[in-house]
This record gives C-alpha cells, structure tokens and sequence, in this order.
C-alpha cells in the first residue's frame, strides 16, 4: 500500500465533506402544528430548537447543480499536502472533485454517489473504490452521501444515522455570543456528542464539533468568510480539525467561483488497466 494515496483519500474525504456525522436534510416544521403535539413527558422536547432546525435549512444555499474551484491544504503529524481544483456537485446525486494542484494539470479524480466513493489516480493509473461503511470501519464515524454533500454546502445536520431533531437543545452562551444546538448520549449505540454554533441574525451555521465519547475521537468543523451569494449567506473556507488520541490532523479548503445550477455531464470511468488499491 502506497502511504500517499491513503492521506490523499484521507483528506479528501474528511474535506469534501466536512462533517463527519449524518446529515438531515429538509427539516421541515410547521410551527402552528408543533405547538399543538402533545409529547410524552419521558422525551424532552425542545420545540425551539426545531424552529432553529427549520431556518437553518430554509436559510442554506438550494440548488440543482453546484460548481466551485478550491484551494487548500491536508496537515497531519508528519504530512501536509496541498489541494486544489474543482468541485461539481448535482444535488442528491453525486459530487465529482477534479484534482489539479500544478498548472490546471489533472492527477486525480474523486466521485461521491449515493451508494459508493471512488479515486482515480491518472499518474499511476490506479483507483480506489469502496462503500461507505470503510470510512466508518477505518475512522469510527458513520456517513453516507448525504452527510457529505451537506457538509460542503453548509446545511443542518444530526448525527448519527436515525437521528432527529428532537433530540436536540438549545443553549445559549452569552460570554461568547454564541448560540448552540446541543445533542448527547447514546444513539444506535453510539456513546457521542454534537454541537452546533450558529449566527442567530442570519440563521447559518458557524461550527460544528461532534465527539465520539467511547474511542476518544474528534471532528470539528469550522465555518468563515460568508458572503452573500444567490441571497444566501454562504462560507468561503473550511476549517476541519480531527483529533484521534495523540494523532492530530487538519484540512483548511477555500473556495473561490462558485455557481449553481449550470448544467454538465458527469465525466467518470475506470479504465480496464488501472490497478486497484486496497488500503489496511
């Protein structure tokens, strides 16, 4: 196994996404209906906290397609890899990276679908190709399509799998001016904890940070420079940070020339004679 293509999948992944967690998209709540349901008294129900939900999805960028140049860096312990290219994203289909970090050369492709992640290495006619559960094999934390294409554009999200917002609470922390959605304990048996900070003007999301209690692991994902596009306030750069133990990692991405719903046809085939890699 070839170390630098594992980092390089590594951060692609983490990055490309940006949260480690799964996401929920379209929350939905009809605020005269909620304030009629009557609840079990057992299960605290924040009924804020899901009209936060709500305008946190009503106020993130909608599209059909997405299409973003980006630039950056993968930093571990003993690594740091620089990354640039392009992003293309069809909303809730795939997502498909072209990667050219020197001279608009491409040495690299990557392709999200529903079911399945996929690497093409053009420089050493090689390939990756698994399903979702080896990220959580390889990393303890559960995802799928969804969580990543969330992730990038910005949208609300619980975690794990088959969580909802009721889970949620709200919080708030006047030292710092920050508002939080606070979830914690054990869910499809994961031992975790999720937060969320987010702007109570504008209603987006500026932080989140997801713990898994249990193995010590930690994923935080830091969200700034917004800027006003298509009438949505929306991030220009990523901050991820990963923490397992005493292994630190970090994946700082800034995207530039962003556009939505431009059509293109997806260009991904693996040729007959690529080699694929099979990582421990």
């Amino acid at each position: 196994m070839k170390e630098i293509h594992k980092y390089l999948i590594i951060s692609l992944i983490f990055t490309i996404l940006t949260s480690c967690g799964i996401f929920r998209k379209n929350v939905k709540v009809d605020i005269e209906e909620l304030d009629n349901t009557e609840y079990d008294e057992s299960v605290r129900i924040d009924k804020e906290a899901l009209i936060i939900a709500d305008s946190l999805n009503k106020n993130s960028l909608s599209f059909n397609t997405f299409i973003a140049s980006f630039s950056g860096n993968y930093e571990s312990n003993d690594k740091n890899l620089p990354l640039k290219g392009v992003i293309r994203i069809k909303n809730n289909q795939f997502i498909w990276i072209s990667l050219r970090p020197v001279l608009s050369i491409e040495i690299g492709r990557v392709l999200f679908t529903r079911d399945s992640i996929k690497y093409l290495d053009r420089m050493k006619n090689e390939y990756f190709a698994e399903s979702y559960n080896y990220i959580q094999k390889n990393f303890g934390f559960e995802m799928n399509y969804i969580v990543i294409e969330s992730a990038i554009t910005n949208k609300f999200f619980t975690y794990p799998p088959g969580n909802t917002v009721e889970s949620y609470f709200l919080t708030e922390n006047e030292s710092v001016k920050a508002n939080t959605l606070n979830a914690a304990g054990i869910f499809s048996n994961i031992n975790m904890s999720h937060s969320i900070n987010f702007s109570d003007k504008n209603y987006y999301i500026t932080e989140n940070k997801l713990k898994l209690l249990d193995k010590n692991r930690k994923a935080t994902f830091i969200y700034s420079n917004f800027t006003d596009i298509y009438g949505t306030k929306f991030p220009h750069n990523i901050l991820i940070k990963i923490s397992d133990n005493s292994e630190t990692s970090s994946i700082n991405i800034k995207y530039s020339s962003i556009i939505k719903n431009k059509e293109f046809d997806l260009n991904f085939k693996i040729p007959k004679n690529y080699k694929q890699l099979h990582f421990e």
